[in-house]
């Protein structure tokens, strides 16, 4: 998963919960990857999705709905901050696979 997706859920994160509860989420969570998460960076899925699953225990929401939410969140700011990512693509599920 590329970075940036680990940057928007940071924001994402910060934005609805707050900042304490971003660095809290993220303190329980046993990720692989040890350094800071960098934009043009690749990283494990499972940090992601480790990353969620704790944000979805201390929420009380459903994975499945808070990754809803956060794909809402997400995708205009990849859309405005990298067009030239989605442009090419005519389905959302096309450009998600290059994420």
């Amino acid at each position: 998963m590329k970075g940036i997706v680990f940057n928007l859920l940071e924001e994402y994160i910060t934005d609805v919960l707050g900042e304490d509860a971003y660095d809290a989420i993220v303190g329980e969570c046993d990720l692989i990857t040890r350094e800071p998460f960098i934009g043009p960076g690749t990283y494990p899925d499972e940090d992601l999705v480790e990353i969620i699953t704790k944000a979805s225990d201390r929420t009380r929401q459903p994975v499945a709905a808070l990754l809803k939410m956060f794909g809402r969140y997400a995708f205009p700011k990849i859309a405005s901050r990298f067009p030239s990512f989605v442009l090419p693509y005519s389905h959302p599920k096309d450009f998600l696979k290059t994420v």
